[in-house]
């Protein structure tokens, strides 16, 4: 009898940042050597800055651009810590992604942060991050650069910031102690992670033609989007 039964692979590719087979090992070694060398023996936090779409077009089109976000979040941060503790040391680890769930274009932040300072004589001082601070320094970093690049007008932002809304938002996770290092390399995987997750694709055959449908956990099969093979591979 034959078996009915078929199963989607994704096939290691060896190319970055797309392939899930290839991804899955390439954050697994990420985050364990994330973990076990490079973070400090302290409370750590899972934090996520995201744009508006408003501003989004310009980073999408100037890729070159979307380092100005990385320097955003990681000034606001270490400008938040001096504010409060200005000999102290802050420390984060922070990563680009560019998708949502679906996969449009959606630039933002992941990061671990250390969740307090460490001073000169090397003590550790736990601090309590204030999200909407932080919030409002990311914002402002972020366009007060778009201004510097002349992508903004004075009134642009001032319009930007008069929102009730104004599309920014930072995410700040509860700390993470060293005592539990599964949580730590569970966020630590995920700052590498692939945008494309195989368990996530369909292939629907339908007269001799291929479509691959890409589903959104949230919604199930209500919310998708379709591609061309040709299209969804390259």
């Amino acid at each position: 009898m034959q078996c009915k039964h078929s199963a989607l692979i994704a096939f290691s590719c060896k190319r970055r940042c797309l392939c899930p087979s290839c991804d899955a090992k390439r954050s697994r070694l990420f985050a364990e050597k994330l973990v076990t060398n490079t973070l400090t023996p302290y409370p750590h936090q899972h934090c996520v800055f995201s744009v508006p779409k408003r501003v989004r077009p310009y980073f999408k089109f100037n890729r070159k651009l979307l380092g100005l976000l990385y320097s955003a979040a990681c000034n606001a941060w270490r400008d938040l810590m001096a504010a409060e503790y200005p000999n102290g040391t802050p420390a984060a680890v922070l990563a680009l992604h560019s998708a949502g769930t679906c996969l449009p274009f959606h630039p933002h932040i992941h990061g671990l942060l250390l969740a307090g300072v460490i001073e000169p004589n090397e003590r550790f001082v736990p601090v309590a991050i204030d999200k909407d601070k932080l919030q409002e320094r990311f914002a402002r970093n972020v366009l007060q650069a778009l201004l510097n690049k002349q992508l903004l007008s004075p009134e642009d932002v001032d319009s930007i910031l008069a929102w009730p809304h104004s599309g920014f938002n930072v995410f700040i996770g509860d700390p993470i102690p060293p005592s539990d290092p599964d949580r730590l390399l569970f966020v630590a995987r995920y700052l590498k992670k692939c945008p494309v997750s195989n368990e996530r694709i369909r292939i629907l055959e339908h007269n001799g033609s291929s479509t691959i449908r890409y589903l959104s956990f949230k919604n199930g099969d209500k919310n998708f989007r379709d591609f061309a093979p040709l299209e969804f591979l390259g």
